[in-house]
This record gives structure tokens, C-alpha cells and sequence, in this order.
């Protein structure tokens, strides 16, 4: 009976990489199954909460979700206010399952290859063959149809670029065990990864990138100087026409950006960079006036407008609403001090608990860890220019995939034999 539940296990987790991004929807249709399966066997996982580390990521999450629960009370929100950070709390018990139950290793290593090949396949697709202006739109050539609904280019871009980069740390294990079939697919994946977060059009996801290469490539110092040496010279010589190149620049709007910066400092705030900065220098007179608590999201754009009227800040009609294109500071002007740490102790915890788990001499876990922190790293970055969290493709993604990392992280750290023989 194990064997099986293990095996439904092991499918159902590699299932959320591989159809995240197959349509608009998927992160919703990957996530959702497994969760049932958790919460169905939780009488049994339930055991895994006496972990130390696992008492430490559940605190870190269910505290970033009791800020929300606070501010939903200070505020006076609705309950619909904690309903999509719920979903982190929802991770939990996947948490336990996956500790209790673990994937087969080099099924889930493979399954995020294909994930990210598959996304960018679509993004090749509607680009190429749709004429779609950017990848993961939600309208299509002839609507929006089941396909698109749920897509949004920055956030799918970002999911991408995350399964791409974690794609690449699985490149380097399998390189150490010399299995160069899946070196290939995997190179493959992190390429489709990153192709595909390119076509996105989504400038944010690149911009830890570099942070997250220094990484791996410091942390994988065993490689031979050569290997390494040659490895970064082809990174700059990459990056070098890429930036010069036309279409390049097209996708990734930096153009576009460079004209919007130059437009702003001569008086025109009404382009997609100007717009952030008026969101960000808003957010940044909240935050001065209410530090502690923050504003309640009516509140906040009642404030905007008083900006606006003013001539404090420029907005066009309609722009209040939006978000502060800014995860910290998002947290800090609706959820004041408490909002920032619980985000920070949310994000920093895994790579914590990566960073006490790696194991340079077993490469199963060295590569789960690189991978969690590479992740992690992408996270943080995204949070600089979009609240990645704040939409639920951004929730349920970082969730899931957060604790399938940190659960083969902390099962490999306590039996590392059991595991490696699944393999």
C-alpha cells in the first residue's frame, strides 16, 4: 500500500512543474490534487511536524499568513483579504506529505525540464506562429479561450525563468554523475526556461539573474578551473549580444525603458516606468505616515488620490488601484512593519534551512539545495519590480514549489540511503 501512495505521490508532484505553464490555469490544476492527497493523509504526516526544520518553515509561513489575518482585523478587510495568502498555509500539509512520502528524485529533477521546455514551446508558439506581441497574454488570436485565461506575461514569465534556473542546477548534477543524456534535456529545459521569460517580455525576472549564476557557479567550485573559466566567458559573451541585439532589446522592452526613464526626468510620468516610480514614491509617503499597521487598501488609494490632487504624485485615471509594483514595499504601506518581516521571514527561512542542509559530498542534495536557494534568490528579485505574491499564480507557485524543495532538503539530510536508492 506504501509503494502506491508513494508512486501517486511521486506523479502527482512532478504533475505541478509540468502543466504550471501548459495553459493558463495549470499552477491551479497541478497544486490542487496534491494538496487533496496531503490533506487526506494528514492523520499520518502529521508526524513529521516534530522535525525541528519543519517546525521552523511552518512558523515562518503561518506567520506571514497571521500578518495578513492582523491587518485583515486593524484594517477592517473582508475575509476574502487572507483568502489567496491562504494558500500558503494550504503548503503545509504538502509539506508533511512530501517529508513523509518523497518524490522519486530524478522523476521530479526530470519533470522540471520538461516544465520548463514545455513553456517555452508555448511562448515560441504564440509568438511565432500566433503573432501574439508577448508570450502568456491572456487574450489570444481569437480571444480569450480556456488556453489563455489565467496567463499573465510578467507573472509567467517569472514562473518560467524560476523552472528554467532550477532546470540548470539539475544540469550540473547530472554533469557531476556523468548522465549526459539528461544534461542535454536539462540544458534544454533551463535554456526553454529562460527563452521563454524573454519572449514574456518580463524585465524583472532577469534581475537577480546574474546573483543566482555567481552562485552556482561559486558553489560548484569543484568543476575544473577550465570548466568554469570557459563556462563564464561564454556567459559574458552571451549577455554581450544579447544586449546588442535588436530583437533582444525589442522583447525585453529595454528600449522601451530607456525611453520611458528619459521621458519621466523631462516631466512625462505616464509610461510603465514612470507610473512605478509614482507607485513607489506614493507607497514610500504611506509607509513615513504609517509605519506600524499601514493602510487598508481603500484607504491607500483614497490616499493616492489626495497625492494626485495635490500634485504630489501624477497618475492617470484609474491607476489608484493598482498594486506598488513592489513586493517590500507593498508589505510595508498595507501591512506597515509586521508586513515587512513576516514577507522577509517567509523568504529567507528556506534558504536558511538550504544553507544548514548542503552536503557538498552527496550530490542528491547538494542539488536540491542549490536549487531551493537559486529559487529563492529569483523570488526575492522578482519582488523588486512586481508583487509576484500578490497575484495566486505567484502564491500557489512559490508555495508548492518551496516545499517540495525543502521537504527532499530535509529528508535527504535525515536519511540520505533511503532516498538515494529510490533513485
Amino acid at each position: 500500500m506504501k509503494s502506491k501512495v508513494h508512486l501517486l505521490v511521486t506523479i502527482l508532484t512532478c504533475l505541478f512543474p509540468i502543466i504550471c505553464l501548459s495553459f493558463g490555469k495549470g499552477y491551479n490544476y497541478g497544486a490542487t490534487p496534491l494538496f487533496l492527497c496531503a490533506i487526506f493523509l494528514l492523520k499520518e504526516t502529521r508526524i513529521a511536524l516534530s522535525v525541528p526544520q519543519v517546525k521552523l518553515i511552518s512558523l515562518a509561513f503561518g506567520g506571514y499568513f497571521l500578518v495578513f489575518v492582523l491587518a485583515m482585523l486593524v484594517h477592517g478587510e473582508s475575509a476574502s483579504y487572507i483568502d489567496q495568502t491562504s494558500r500558503i498555509v494550504m503548503a503545509l500539509p504538502v509539506l508533511l506529505l512530501l517529508i513523509c512520502y518523497p518524490p522519486k528524485l530524478k522523476w521530479l529533477m526530470v519533470s522540471f525540464m520538461i516544465g520548463s521546455i514545455i513553456a517555452g514551446c508555448i511562448a515560441l508558439y504564440q509568438t511565432q506562429v500566433q503573432l501574439m506581441p508577448r508570450a502568456f497574454e491572456r487574450f489570444g488570436p481569437m480571444g480569450t479561450t480556456w488556453w489563455h485565461k489565467g496567463y499573465m506575461p510578467i507573472q509567467s514569465g517569472n514562473i518560467a525563468m524560476t523552472l528554467g534556473i532550477i532546470s540548470l542546477c539539475f544540469v550540473l548534477y547530472f554533469h557531476k554523475t556523468k548522465q549526459t543524456t539528461w544534461v542535454i534535456v536539462g540544458s534544454l529545459g533551463a535554456l526553454f526556461g529562460m527563452l521563454a521569460s524573454f519572449l514574456s517580455g518580463s524585465r524583472g525576472g532577469w534581475v537577480l539573474l546574474p546573483v543566482a549564476l555567481v552562485y552556482l557557479v561559486v558553489s560548484n567550485t569543484r568543476f575544473s578551473l577550465k570548466t568554469l573559466t570557459g563556462a563564464a566567458v561564454l556567459l559574458i559573451f552571451l549577455i554581450g549580444c544579447a544586449a546588442s541585439n535588436n530583437a533582444v532589446r525589442e522583447h525585453l522592452r529595454i528600449n522601451e525603458a530607456i525611453n520611458n526613464i528619459s521621458q519621466y526626468t523631462n516631466g512625462d510620468k505616464n509610461t510603465s516606468i514612470g507610473v512605478r516610480l509614482e507607485l513607489w514614491k506614493s507607497a514610500a509617503i504611506i509607509i513615513k505616515q504609517h509605519p506600524i499597521f499601514g493602510l487598508s487598501k481603500a484607504q491607500r488609494i483614497a490616499e493616492r488620490e489626495q497625492q494626485v490632487a495635490a500634485g504630489i504624485i501624477e497618475l492617470y485615471t484609474g491607476a489608484e488601484t493598482y498594486h506598488a509594483h513592489n513586493e517590500y514595499l507593498e508589505a510595508l504601506s498595507l501591512r506597515g512593519l509586521f508586513g515587512l518581516v513576516g514577507l522577509i521571514a517567509m523568504l529567507v527561512t528556506p534558504i536558511f534551512i538550504f544553507m544548514k542542509n548542503k552536503n557538498a559530498s552527496h550530490p542528491e542534495l547538494s542539488a536540491v539545495n542549490q536549487a531551493g536557494i537559486a529559487a529563492s534568490i529569483m523570488f526575492i528579485g522578482y519582488g523588486l519590480t512586481q508583487v509576484f505574491l500578490g497575484h495566486n499564480s505567484g502564491m500557489i507557485f512559490y508555495s508548492f514549489i518551496m516545499v517540495t524543495l525543502l521537504a527532499l532538503s530535509i529528508r535527504l539530510k535525515q536519511n540520505n540511503s533511503q532516498l538515494t536508492g529510490q533513485l
